[in-house]
């Protein structure tokens, strides 16, 4: 196996085995802004990943393979969502209902339709996955958006998207309703209440409404047959490689292909009776595909925090719920490391962390483990990757490393000047084989390769 470890600017390593010899033909490199035509050249440094390949399409479309055991026996009345801040819960008998309705009622009385965009602009909630699921039936693209976005931040996010609708949580409803105003192609504000059956402003219709839409169940479940391997469903906007954020383009295959990616690593260690706490917030790929609709998918309770986020709070929910695994992100496993009012939980529950989004030093590894007794091991990703890129197994974490690629998945090192492949044990620029796609722009981006920068391994 070989170890290619980070510099100083990236404190994170990755494990690449199984050199793979590929003749690239006059590939374009992401450079950064440009384009650099590479000559043919008999590639003996590019790696696959150590893991069996997953599942080739086709897939049906992402609603459905998320929903496919939601009405089996065991998992009808099981707890899908737990909100950790407000005790809002949800079961899969609940999604199950909620996305047929909410997808049905968007397609019959807000007209939208497989070109559409819907844009969700809300924390974390019980009912952002059934949302986000409601939007896939019927074919349409649904771009989610920090809640705290300003005023015009989210006026151009509306306008990159060309969204035609808005949902907005109430508590980001203020700027959501001004941001509309500034916006033509929003034709319907949508307000998520604080509370089940809570008011909403004039104007604008409650998810509650949607949510009593009548349906035919069987017609609405199966939604638009769309061509998953092209047609776009999620729009998470991205810094990319360069220039403003952009919209990242996320086939209905894309998500379930790292779904199937993340299980190939995740199932053996996650049974569907373990809980997952998560945090992250919904909006982000991480924690939208990783937490969010992994655990829909996989039938496994899921308990997230709507508010701010809160060490004590954190503390208390693992107390309380005892899950089994947490997605995390660098700050909060600091707070674990060295916060004293970790000490007054019970954090036992807890066996595995996975940190992701930003580099972990080994050193907070190794000092949250000892503290709470919990295994700690990164992952890496972007959103144009939807999102894993890199994960460790429970069985081969390597500390201070952010693991191997995910299956199916192909990678190398490069000297980041030249963009030569390096080899094993050299230090460079990580790229991933991938076909990014970005809403709007004027055409595919013609890559091979994407250049992750800044990303140093």
């Amino acid at each position: 196996m070989i170890h290619l470890h980070s510099l100083a600017a990236r404190k994170s390593s990755i494990q690449i085995v199984r050199p793979l010899a590929t003749l690239i033909r006059k590939t374009l490199f992401s450079t950064g802004g440009s384009e650099v035509e590479i000559e043919d050249v008999c590639d003996l440094h590019i790696v696959e990943s150590p893991y069996p390949p997953i599942q080739a399409p086709p897939y049906p479309p992402l609603s459905e393979f998320v929903m496919a055991d939601w009405q089996s026996g065991n998992l009808r009345e099981k707890i899908a969502c737990v909100d950790g801040s407000t005790g809002q819960t949800r079961t899969f008998q609940d999604h199950t209902t909620n996305v047929a309705k909410i997808a049905a009622a968007l397609k019959n009385e807000f007209g939208i339709k497989e070109t559409s965009t819907v844009a969700l602009f809300s924390p974390n909630h019980v009912d952002f996955i059934p949302i986000s699921l409601g939007v896939a039936t019927t074919g349409a693209k649904l771009t989610p958006i920090n809640p705290l976005y300003k005023i015009m931040e989210l006026v151009v996010v509306l306008e990159q998207s060309r969204s035609e609708v808005l949902i907005s949580h109430e508590a980001t409803m203020d700027v959501a309703l001004e941001a509309a105003k500034h916006v033509k192609c929003i034709r319907h504000v949508i307000i998520i209440p604080r509370t089940d059956g809570g008011p909403v402003p004039e104007g604008t219709t409650s998810i509650d409404d949607l949510k009593k839409y009548k349906y035919n169940l069987k017609e609405t479940v199966r939604g638009i047959h769309v061509d998953g391997a092209k047609h776009p469903f999620l729009l998470p906007y991205s810094s990319g490689t360069t220039g403003l954020p952009k919209g990242v383009c996320l086939s209905h295959n894309n998500l379930i292909s790292n779904l199937l990616q993340f299980d190939e690593i995740e199932g053996m260690s996650f049974p569907t009776d373990h809980k997952l706490i998560s945090p992250l917030p919904f909006f982000h790929i991480y924690g939208f595909l990783v937490s969010g609709l992994y655990c829909a998918w996989r039938g496994q309770e899921l308990i997230t925090i709507s508010g701010r986020f809160d060490l004590e709070q954190f503390c208390q929910l693992v107390e309380e719920h005892k899950p089994k695994r947490a997605h995390l992100v660098p700050p909060i496993l600091l707070g674990l490391a060295n916060d004293p009012i970790v000490d007054k939980y019970d954090m036992s529950s807890l066996k595995m962390i996975i940190s992701a989004a930003a580099p972990l030093s080994s050193d907070i590894e190794k000092t949250v483990t000892k503290r709470i007794d919990s295994d700690v091991k990164q992952g890496w990703g972007m959103s144009e990757l939807s999102p894993l890129g890199t994960v460790n197994s429970d069985y081969n974490s390597k500390t201070g490393s952010i693991g191997q690629l995910a299956p199916s998945t192909y990678g190398k090192i490069v000297d980041p000047k030249t963009l030569k492949s390096l080899k094993p044990n050299e230090a460079g620029e990580l790229m991933i084989k991938v076909r990014p796609f970005y809403f709007l722009a004027l055409r595919e981006l013609s890559i091979s390769f994407l250049l992750v920068r800044n990303d140093l391994g």
